[in-house]
C-alpha cells in the first residue's frame, strides 16, 4: 500500500472531541453562583483522578475543580497546553519560566478571543484548527507517513470543505449533545449504521499504567534529582512528588510527568515544551 486516507481534521471541523461538549456544559455551569461552584470544587478534591483510556471520573473531577475559571482557562486546561503552567511551586526560585510555555498560552488566548463566534465550543474548535491541527496532528501524520514512504492524504483538510464547515453556524456543526452530529446526519445514507452510530475511537495509549510499571525505572532515571537540577527548569522536589503520587496510584499525573521531562529537555533548546495527549486522557 502506497497511499492512505486519514480522518485528520474531522474532529476539529465537526465537533468530534468531548472537550467541546465540556465547553458547552461549562458555559451553563458558569451561571451557578460563585459560592456554589467553589463549594462543589472543594468537595471534588476527594474524588479519584481515575484511570484508563476514557477516564470519565478524571474528566469530571478536573471539570469541577476548574469550574470557577473563565472559558479560555477551561480550554487551556482541557487541551493540556501547559501542564505545568500556573503551578508556581514547580519552578525554582531563581528560574525564569521558559518563554515558549507562556508564548503558547498567549497565542491560544488570542485565537480563542478572535474567533468570530459567541459559542465557547465553536471558539474551542477555532483554537484547535489554528494550533492543534497544524502544529501536532498534521505534523505527526506527515512525519510518520514519510518515515515509511507512505503518501498520506487528508480529505477533511481540503480548503473547500474547510471553508464550507466554517461557514456553518456552531449549532449546526455541533448539534445538541452528540459528537459530530452534523457529519453523522449528512452521512447517514452513505455509510453503514454501525459506523455512523458508532462511538468515537481515539488512539488510546495506557501511558499512566506504563509510567507505573513498564516505564517506571526509565521515568525515574530521566527525572532524577540530578537530571532535573542539571537542566534547572523545574523544581526537583515537585517532580519527585509527582512521581511518588503517580506511582502509588493515588493520583494520575501522566501529563504533568511528561511535561516535566519536556520542559527540561526541550525548553533548553528554545522550543515549545508541550505535549498533546490523546483526547481520551484530556479533560472535558
Amino acid at each position: 500500500m502506497t497511499v492512505a486516507l486519514s480522518g485528520i481534521g474531522g474532529d476539529e471541523l465537526f465537533g468530534g472531541y468531548p472537550r467541546y461538549l465540556g465547553m458547552r456544559v461549562a458555559a451553563r455551569y458558569a451561571a451557578l453562583p460563585v459560592a456554589m461552584r467553589a463549594w462543589i470544587a472543594a468537595r471534588a478534591e476527594s474524588l479519584s483522578d481515575g484511570s484508563g483510556s476514557r477516564n470519565t471520573l478524571g474528566r469530571l473531577k478536573r471539570f469541577l475543580l476548574d469550574g470557577n475559571r473563565p472559558s479560555m482557562s477551561n480550554i487551556s486546561v482541557g487541551r493540556r497546553f501547559n501542564q505545568l503552567d500556573g503551578m508556581d511551586h514547580c519552578w525554582p526560585r531563581d528560574c525564569v519560566r521558559p518563554s515558549p510555555i507562556a508564548r503558547r498560552s498567549a497565542i491560544s488566548g488570542v485565537f480563542f478571543d478572535q474567533w468570530p463566534s459567541d459559542e465557547p465550543a465553536d471558539r474551542a474548535m477555532g483554537v484547535d484548527l489554528q494550533s492543534y491541527l497544524p502544529d501536532d496532528l498534521l505534523r505527526m501524520g506527515d512525519r510518520m507517513s514519510m518515515a515509511h514512504s507512505l503518501e498520506l492524504r487528508v480529505p477533511f483538510c481540503d480548503h473547500h470543505l474547510l471553508a464550507f464547515a466554517c461557514s456553518l453556524p456552531a449549532a449546526t456543526r455541533l448539534q445538541g449533545w452528540k459528537l459530530k452530529g452534523f457529519m453523522r446526519s449528512a452521512l447517514r445514507d452513505l455509510l453503514p449504521r454501525s459506523i455512523v452510530s458508532g462511538p468515537k475511537r481515539g488512539f488510546m495509549l495506557p501511558l499512566g499504567r506504563w509510567l507505573r510499571e513498564d516505564l517506571r525505572e526509565m521515568s525515574r532515571d530521566l527525572l532524577s534529582d540530578e537530571a532535573i537540577r542539571r537542566r534547572g527548569y523545574v523544581n526537583p522536589s515537585y517532580v519527585q512528588w509527582l512521581l511518588a503520587e503517580h506511582q502509588s496510584g493515588r493520583r494520575n499525573f501522566t501529563d504533568q510527568i511528561l511535561c516535566a521531562h519536556g520542559v527540561g529537555t526541550v525548553a533548553s533548546a528554545g522550543s515549545a515544551a508541550c505535549f498533546y495527549p490523546d483526547d481520551g486522557v484530556g479533560a472535558a
